[in-house]
């Protein structure tokens, strides 16, 4: 696979790529120092991954990454930094980029970055990956969060605790959409007991009807397995 390297530390980019060099499948098609030979280099060779140092001199390296990933989008680009933030990830993603090395580790992951990143993966180094993971669950929170609190109405907002577990279980059923008498069937009740549940939950619960009852139950996570008189016989 032809590889352009981008660094701006001489003796840096020269000890990647000679350890490039040792890979028989790995062909160095053009090293560089700056924005500008990356562009250059990009274009002339069209390469299979391009390795390229976002501490650019005088150069933005996210928006030379996406400026490689414009001009040339068959060509995947990892990008090198010393450390990188949130804020950075996440315009590298944006940009096109799929493989993520810190300075401190390029030695050991380089080869097999490159190899995933060309075949369609991504690759991250482990302190990066678990930066975008933290990352990426603060905003599923959020989210989560926010759907909750929209979701539910406060008349909802009711401890599960407040019902017994048998009540809980009757809960359940209703949130799946049985009947009365299906709920009979399937805890072995009287129709009218599991009406009295019913009537027992609404009133623990200060809940106005049936329904609430069923989103009161979905909302706690309350599940019970359903078996159909059928499936019985």
């Amino acid at each position: 696979m032809k590889i352009v390297l981008i660094d701006s530390q001489t003796p840096f980019r020269e000890t990647i790529k000679n350890l490039l060099l040792t890979q028989i499948d790995f062909e160095v098609a053009g090293v560089g120092k700056d924005g500008y030979d990356a562009i250059k280099l990009t274009d002339q060779h069209k390469p299979d991954v391009v390795v390229l140092d976002v501490d650019l001199p005088a150069f933005d390296g996210l928006k030379i990454a996406a400026s490689i990933h414009m001009r040339c989008p068959s060509s995947s680009i990892i990008i090198i930094a010393a450390e990188m933030d949130d804020t950075m990830i996440l315009n590298a993603v944006y940009y096109g980029v799929t493989g993520f090395l810190l300075r401190s580790s390029i030695f050991d992951e380089i080869n097999k970055a490159i190899r995933n990143v060309n075949v369609g993966n991504s690759y991250m180094t482990h302190e990066i990956e678990l930066r975008t993971f933290n990352m990426f669950s603060q905003i599923v929170r959020k989210k989560r969060d926010e759907q909750f609190k929209h979701s539910i109405s406060d008349e909802l907002r009711v401890s599960p605790l407040h019902i017994t577990r048998s009540e809980a279980q009757i809960a359940a059923f209703v949130g799946q959409g049985l009947s009365n008498k299906q709920i009979a069937e399937n805890l072995q009740l009287k129709e009218g007991t599991v009406r009295n549940y019913i009537s027992l939950i609404l009133q623990k619960t200060k809940l106005k009807h049936r329904t609430q009852i069923a989103l009161y139950a979905l909302n706690n996570g309350f599940y019970c397995k359903f078996e159909s008189g059928e499936k019985k016989a």
